[in-house]
């Protein structure tokens, strides 16, 4: 679950504006961690995704 809310919390600082190496300050990992994060879609919520 941590991991999701990680996720969830980059993708919605990345939205905001926030460049990725201020991310990776406030977060404590490395810029490529940060890039890998966003290469990768957020969750949908079961019963929000396509179908």
């Amino acid at each position: 679950m941590a991991r999701r809310e990680l996720s969830a919390a980059v993708h919605d600082a990345r939205g905001g504006g926030e460049p990725v190496r201020a991310i990776a300050e406030r977060t404590g990992l490395d810029a490529m961690t940060i890039r890998n994060i966003l290469a990768v879609p957020p969750a949908t919520p079961p019963g929000h995704g396509p179908g």
